[in-house]
Formats: C-alpha cells, sequence, structure tokens
C-alpha cells in the first residue's frame, strides 16, 4: 500500500503562538531569573524574525544560567530543527516533555520532532498524552494518524475519523486513503476497498489512491480485471502529473501481468 504524509509540519508563522501555549509569556521576574529571562526575551525575537542560529545560541545560553527553563528547551529544539538539524532537536524537546508531562505544547513538540525523525514507536507515548489534554487539534491528530500508519496499528482509524471533521480535512482524500490503508493491515480488505473507493470520490485522478485500489485487487481481492483498469488510470494520472517513478512502476506491473496472460 502506498502512503501518504497527511499535512502536518509545524510551519515558522506557528512558533510564537506555540511557545505562548507552552507559557512563554516574558514578564517581571526575581532578579536570579533576570538573566536567563533577558537571554529568552533576544531568543524569541530571532525566532520571530527567522534567525534560527541567534535563537538556538540565545536558547542555549539561557537553558544554561537556568536549567529548569523549559521554554528555552522548547525554543532550542525548534531552533536545531530549523537549522537542519533533527537528530540534535530530540534532547531538548524530550528534557520538556519530561518536566511538563501536563503541558499540551510539550508533549505535542515532542511527539512531533519524533515524527520527523522516523521515530514512531517513541512518538506515539507523547502524541496520546496530547490527544488527551485536546483531542480535536488537527495537528496532533494528523501525527497520531502518521505514527499509526508507519506501524499498521488500527488505532489510527480513531484519529483519522476525527481528523475529517476538520474543515481543512473535510473534503481531502488523505484520511479516507489512511484509514483503507490500517484496514489492508487488519486484514479487511472489503472494508479496505470501501475507504479506497470514498476517497477516489474525492479526488478522481489521485495516483495514490488509483494504485492502492489495483494493488488491492491485483493482490488480495483475487481481481486482476479491475486491478488493470485501476494501474491504467494510475499511469495516466501519474504521467498527467509527471510523477515517472510511480508511472514506471506501474507499467512493469501491467507488462508482468500481460506477460502472465492476464
Amino acid at each position: 500500500m502506498i502512503k501518504y504524509k497527511l499535512p502536518h509540519i509545524v510551519t515558522s508563522p506557528l512558533i510564537p503562538s506555540l511557545l505562548l501555549m507552552a507559557g512563554v509569556m516574558l514578564s517581571a521576574v526575581s532578579c536570579q531569573r533576570r538573566d536567563s529571562e533577558e537571554l529568552l526575551r533576544e531568543a524569541m525575537t530571532a525566532a520571530q524574525s527567522g534567525d534560527w542560529e541567534y535563537a538556538r545560541e540565545y536558547a542555549r545560553r539561557a537553558g544554561s544560567r537556568d536549567e529548569r527553563e523549559y521554554r528555552a528547551d522548547m525554543l532550542l529544539g525548534l531552533s536545531h530543527y530549523y537549522l537542519n538539524d533533527k537528530e540534535n532537536a530530540i534532547p531538548p524537546l524530550r528534557r520538556a516533555a519530561e518536566r511538563l508531562p501536563e503541558n499540551f505544547t510539550a508533549q505535542y513538540l515532542y511527539g512531533w520532532i519524533l515524527c520527523e525523525n522516523d521515530n514512531y514507536p517513541e512518538a506515539l507515548p507523547p502524541l496520546r498524552r496530547a490527544f488527551e489534554m485536546d483531542d480535536q487539534h488537527p495537528q496532533v491528530l494528523a501525527l497520531l494518524v502518521r505514527a499509526c500508519l508507519e506501524q499498521n496499528l488500527i488505532e489510527g482509524v480513531r484519529y483519522a475519523q476525527r481528523l475529517m471533521s476538520h474543515e481543512e480535512y473535510r473534503r481531502r482524500p488523505e484520511p479516507l486513503n489512511a484509514i483503507g490503508i490500517l484496514w489492508m493491515g487488519e486484514p479487511n480488505y472489503q472494508r479496505a476497498n470501501a475507504f479506497f473507493q470514498q476517497a477516489l470520490q474525492r479526488q478522481q485522478d489521485n495516483p495514490v489512491i488509483l494504485q492502492n485500489l489495483a494493488v488491492l485487487h491485483d493482490l488480495y481481492l483475487n481481481d486482476r480485471r479491475t486491478a488493470i483498469q485501476y494501474y491504467r488510470r494510475c499511469m495516466a494520472a501519474s504521467q498527467q502529473i509527471g510523477d515517472r517513478e510511480r508511472f514506471q512502476q506501474v507499467l512493469a506491473r501491467l507488462q508482468l501481468l500481460r506477460a502472465q496472460g492476464e
């Protein structure tokens, strides 16, 4: 089955609001924390302007002045990520999540960065905790679907169905395609087919869904004639968007079926 990512990435314009959710309200503080607070203020200003080098440096210095400063850990982790250093973003975001087990943003960001590093088993616990705190957050739901897809966990159906209640996803095929894949893993091929068909109704020329339907009928439903129809539609859709790799994959399968007398 072909998996493709739901829109979920945290983008730069969201960073200030995420940190405010975590409690980054810079206000009057005691003398002993003033240095770290000032450094954090500088880091926040740099992040808002997209200067992640300075944001990382000031966040690191703020954390060294006050090891309890979870906000510095969050900003340090985000800075690493935006500087294309995803692996080193994990430790500071882990520290923040461990210090703040009841904080939505800390759990969400830790689960998110683990997904970005393809560590889906470890991503699920913090994402589940974030879900418990806000069971309607679309980005958390999308990350949960992604983590469940990568591990073939039927639990993901619940999150995908809830995701479809959001305007951003209500008319999109991705959640339905994801549910189809998850039912494939059970296996429940008829139910998978039903969800792939619903996904296709939302986007008739989507090569991913067409290929999933072709593979389902080809390898699991023993309906090669229908599979060939979907393969041909997938080739046409792939050609239309310039997806040569998928086109060649499907062409090779059709040639093999033809050689087998299908």
